[in-house]
């Protein structure tokens, strides 16, 4: 009996020795490779700082064309950023430390922003340089400083990565660095330019007041409530909570100005008891009126889009945009959907607090044309003035039955880039699209 117990204590110790290194086999190799991982995003996010560096020093080096660095990538891969942002700040969770991530988000999270803003005139001016040889600078010391680190950590068989200590180093030194005096302008650099053109609430609700009353809504009231502003770049007026919509309290439009963009938006947000659907007709007839307020006979109807929900029609949207000169102003458009109940659901509005006057072309389409020495031929030209303020002219070329836009300076004559995506204000477009 004891003989045959002891038997069954040897197989039991056996399983359970083979059991046990299964599972610690299985853990060991969970663990090699969540450090891989995170090993890898440590890396990636080298990476994204040596991209970044590479673009500013093209950008440094180049003296013309600077705005096809906007149109052509991310500047800063977005991406990367966030994933190592989300891994930094559960690495000092983990450690139950204060997060230490400043250069993040005062240097980094806007860099894009910032280095657009910069190349949007297609001039460096000084404090912009300034600005752009600084960063350089620091992202060169992150990356020497993430070198020293990777180093001293090895390989991803480090437990130190699975724990996140790579992380939490080296955030706390980043942001040690940060603080040196010759770094200052990056993290000032971001207030400088949202303070540049500072517009005041006042002036926007007077603009916003004379916008509605020519859409036919009155003398509407726009309340301002700073405590409810949830994002910087815009000033929100009438902004109601769920509960307030729900109950239909307050003016039933929402004003939205967009600092970056210099727009108006208005909103329909409260909508008392429609009952009454009008035909297609009286929704013409409904958006002309409206129209007739803010066309002054330059404004060219460029586009018109139906929705239907089966075989009900649910809301039409009008684009127009300004035409000075045969120079199509994409700062001066305006928008506006109507829907079935005869209500303005939206209307937004460009340039509406800064009229600057439109450039004059350095070079003329025939010059364009001319440049053009593909063997598919161009079957328009237009002249626009893009949202940026900068003039530019967009050649219309048929390719297998696709057509594509190939974009040139109208003051350099330069090629700036080829998109599949097309302007056509030349032409008016009507768009019918059903909803199941």
């Amino acid at each position: 009996m004891k003989k045959k117990r002891k038997i069954i204590q040897f197989t039991i110790y056996i399983i359970f020795l083979m059991a046990s290194n299964y599972f610690i086999t299985g853990y060991i190799e969970l663990q090699q490779e969540m450090n891989r991982q995170l090993r890898f995003t440590f890396l990636d996010f080298q990476y994204a700082l040596e991209e970044l560096n590479q673009e500013i020093a093209e950008i440094m080096l180049s003296s013309e064309n600077l705005d096809r660095f906007i149109y052509n990538k991310e500047i800063l891969d977005r991406k990367k950023l966030y994933i190592f942002e989300d891994t930094n700040w559960k690495s000092f969770r983990k450690h139950k430390k204060a997060i230490k991530e400043s250069y993040l988000d005062d240097v980094l999270i806007d860099a894009n922003k910032n280095i657009y803003q910069i190349l949007k005139d297609e001039h460096i001016s000084n404090r912009e340089r300034k600005y752009l040889n600084t960063l350089f600078s620091f992202n060169k010391k992150l990356i020497q400083l993430q070198n020293e680190f990777l180093e001293s950590f090895g390989s991803y068989s480090n437990r130190k990565y699975y724990k996140g200590d790579i992380f939490v180093s080296f955030s706390e030194k980043a942001d040690e660095i940060l603080k040196e005096d010759k770094y200052t302008i990056l993290k000032v650099y971001k207030d400088e330019l949202e303070n540049k053109n500072v517009v005041s609430v006042e002036e926007v609700r007077e603009i916003s007041k004379k916008i509605m009353a020519k859409l036919g809504l009155g003398d509407v009231e726009l309340s301002f409530d700073s405590k409810r502003q949830d994002d910087s770049n815009k000033y929100v007026f009438n902004k109601y909570t769920t509960t307030e919509l729900l109950s239909n309290e307050g003016v039933p439009y929402e004003v939205t100005y967009n600092k970056l963009n210099n727009t108006v938006y208005v909103l329909l947000r409260i909508q008392n008891n429609p009952n009454i659907e009008h035909s297609k007709e009286k929704m013409e007839q409904i958006a002309n009126e409206i129209v007739k307020n803010f066309n002054d006979g330059s404004y060219v109807n460029y586009k018109k889009t139906i929705y239907y929900s089966g075989d009900k029609l649910e809301t039409i949207i009008y684009d127009y945009i300004k035409k000075i000169n045969d120079i199509y102003d994409e700062t001066k458009r305006f928008s506006m959907r109507i829907n079935k109940y005869g209500k303005l659901s939206s209307f937004e509005i460009g340039n509406v607090l800064d009229d600057k006057e439109i450039p004059i072309p350095k070079v003329t389409k025939d010059e364009i044309i001319s440049k053009y020495k593909g063997e598919y031929p161009i079957k328009d030209c237009i002249l626009i003035r893009n949202i940026d303020g900068h003039l530019e002219y967009e050649a219309h070329v048929n390719f297998n039955g696709e057509t594509y836009s190939i974009v040139y300076d109208a003051i350099t004559g330069k090629k700036k880039y080829i998109s599949p995506k097309v302007r056509n204000y030349g032409h008016f477009s009507e768009e019918i699209i059903s909803r199941e």
